[in-house]
């Protein structure tokens, strides 16, 4: 009976260990890394995207930024709504994806309380990233969208 009892405990304790390991979410490093890699590996050196940014108290632009890269140089960077040019400073690294990718990476050096993100599936760039360094700060928070984004051959 005893030994029947210590299989039993081992196989609940070794069974719960597995599902909490399938169930541990991916830490924001993994998962950029990950997407990355995604982005490297589909090759995309030319494209289009619009980037819009909210944050109260940040310099980014408040209104949806488009920008044409092409053989990863930036072509073009107007406001979406009328077409006005906007300097790349203004970005803040913002620019190209490549160069997204290693703000993130900056970002999360900086150890952020709450650092989220989801990536495009199929090329991986980021779709939409919400990084808030102290939560219970207010107005300290940025969030940007990357949306419209088309693959130029």
């Amino acid at each position: 009976m005893h030994a029947w009892f210590a299989r039993s405990v081992l196989f609940v304790s070794a069974a719960s260990l597995m599902l909490l390991a399938c169930s541990t979410p991916e830490q924001p490093s993994e998962s950029l890394a990950a997407a990355e890699a995604r982005w490297q590996a589909a090759g995309v050196h030319s494209y289009d995207y619009i980037i819009t940014f909210s944050c109260q108290l940040c310099t980014l632009p408040s209104r949806p930024v488009s920008i044409n890269v092409r053989s990863d140089t930036i072509l073009s960077l107007t406001y979406a709504d009328d077409g006005s040019p906007l300097d790349t400073a203004a970005l803040r690294g913002y620019v190209t994806i490549d160069r997204t990718f290693q703000r993130l990476h900056q970002d999360l050096l900086t150890n952020p309380e709450v650092f989220t993100a989801t990536y495009d599936p199929t090329f991986g760039y980021p779709r939409q990233v919400h990084i808030d360094m102290h939560a219970n700060t207010a107005d300290d928070e940025m969030t940007f969208s990357i949306s419209t984004f088309a693959r130029i051959p």
